[in-house]
């Protein structure tokens, strides 16, 4: 049959609950905040993934996985930055 793995019930329990608490964790977040903050910082999953395969897992990175990481990085700050004007209301428009 080959090489099988075999996850222990504790091991199940522990990521079927951190699955579920972090889905809980990110709508009280969207509840909490602008709906445009919480979709770009759902952009640093693929670095906290990177991140964690390293430390957690012993991965080894790649040279593009670092540079995805920086361009991951870099629009979320690009994004962060970007000051919109506000929009104007009705009444200010039909003064000007």
């Amino acid at each position: 049959m080959g090489n099988t793995t075999r996850f222990s019930l504790f091991d199940t329990l522990s990521v079927v609950s951190f699955i579920i608490t972090t889905a809980l964790l990110y709508n009280i977040a969207i509840t909490k905040m602008d709906l445009t903050k919480a979709t770009i910082f759902s952009n640093l999953i693929p670095v906290y993934t990177i991140g964690f395969a390293f430390w957690l897992l012993d991965e080894s990175l790649t040279s593009s996985q670092l540079m995805a990481c920086g361009l991951i990085l870099s629009g979320v700050v690009l994004g962060q930055s970007r000051r919109r004007k506000a929009p104007l209301n009705a009444a200010q428009e039909a003064v000007e």
